[in-house]
């Protein structure tokens, strides 16, 4: 994974200037988590690594999130939207959600 395409993602589809991208450890085989400090920040930004997972099927996900929230259930992050309104962002080859940076510990890594 090119960082300078994250960076590049993080600008173009939610305006966010990157001062440092850290690889989180102990995420799935399917996606990676990156820590994004930036202006503002921090946030987790989820990259996936599924070609064949469709957009739709994420937004759903995306969507769920949100409305759980909305009914009270505040256990679960919710994406940022980007700049046009999609809680997916695409850019050069890299599919991605962005979420508010949530502290805590990795399970089940040693």
């Amino acid at each position: 994974m090119d960082i300078r395409n994250i960076c590049r993602l993080l600008s173009n589809c939610y305006a966010i200037s990157t001062r440092k991208i850290q690889w989180e450890y102990g995420v799935g085989e399917e996606s990676r988590v990156y820590r994004i400090l930036g202006e503002p920040g921090p946030y987790a930004l989820k990259v996936r690594f599924s070609e064949g997972e469709s957009l739709e099927k994420l937004e759903e996900g995306a969507r769920a999130a949100l409305h759980l929230q909305s009914r009270g259930f505040h256990a679960t992050p919710t994406p940022i939207p980007c700049r046009d309104g999609s809680l997916v962002a695409r850019h050069e080859g890299i599919i991605a959600m962005l979420y508010p940076w949530v502290d805590g510990c990795s399970i089940g890594v040693e």
